[in-house]
This record gives C-alpha cells, sequence and structure tokens, in this order.
C-alpha cells in the first residue's frame, strides 16, 4: 500500500496487514503470516472507535442532525 490517506487509514484502523506493491517478498511473506494468525486464531483485532466512527448508521444520524440544523435555520 502506497503512503497515503488510505494508508494512513489502514493503521488507524488497526487489524491491517500492509506492504509496498512492488515488494513481492514482502507481499509473500505478509500472507503467511495472516495464514498462521489465522490458523492459530491469532488474527488482530480492529480499533473499536475506529470502527464506531465509520458506522453507517452513525454516519447517517450525523448527517441527519446537519439537515436538521439547516432546516430549523430557514
Amino acid at each position: 500500500m502506497p503512503d497515503g490517506a488510505a494508508r494512513n487509514s489502514l493503521i488507524e484502523y488497526g487489524a491491517s496487514f500492509l506492504t509496498y506493491p512492488d515488494y513481492v517478498k514482502d507481499i509473500k511473506e505478509t500472507i503467511i503470516e495472516i495464514f498462521n494468525l489465522f490458523k492459530n486464531k491469532k488474527l488482530p483485532v480492529p480499533n473499536e472507535e475506529f470502527v464506531t466512527k465509520h458506522d453507517r448508521r452513525m454516519l447517517t444520524e450525523q448527517l441527519t442532525k446537519e439537515f436538521q440544523f439547516y432546516l430549523r435555520a430557514e
């Protein structure tokens, strides 16, 4: 994953496995690492705060509140 906003979000997510796209050896090692973690039931758990922040229900609620605020202002 190249540097940038997407990479930063995946790091914040906390349960991502990142490699640079041109490093085939690193990709291979990461796939093996993921498999071993899966096999041993030790996959990382995502950051709950990050997941909640991107929950569609919560985002919809926030958007609804914004619309209601602007509708009342008119």
